[in-house]
């Protein structure tokens, strides 16, 4: 998982506190299935979290809640003065960790039904 945290971004003279790349994918199997859910729990972990730098387009309903990176960019196109940055949307960042978390869940579950049946 690559993931960067701390880094402040600017809407003129307002900071927000921004992670970039987030990713919480584990890998094959059940080990990786296993790395999954402490990857996903260091995400949900990260605190305050108002802009996700987005690295892929992501959009709904399969990625990132509110929208991707191409659908933010049409909205700040549009965006009218004083109105609020399409990218800055804590409440998505928090729909985004708690749904890795779930997914993860879901994979290890998965994973260890195979394993118990394979034995």
């Amino acid at each position: 998982m690559l993931m960067t945290e701390g880094i402040t971004v600017y809407d003129g003279r307002t900071s927000y506190k921004a992670v970039g790349p987030a990713g919480a994918a584990g890998g094959p199997g059940l080990d990786g299935a296993e790395q999954g859910i402490t990857n996903a729990n260091k995400l949900a972990a990260i605190q305050g979290v108002q802009v996700n730098l987005q690295i892929h387009r992501w959009a709904e309903p399969d990625g990132y809640p509110g929208g991707g990176v191409l659908e933010r960019a049409a909205l700040l196109e549009t965006r009218k003065p004083g109105a609020p940055h399409p990218f800055v949307d804590p409440v998505s960042w928090t729909q985004r960790a708690k749904a890795a978390q779930d997914s993860a869940a879901k994979t290890l579950a998965a994973e260890r039904a195979k394993a118990s049946a394979a034995k």
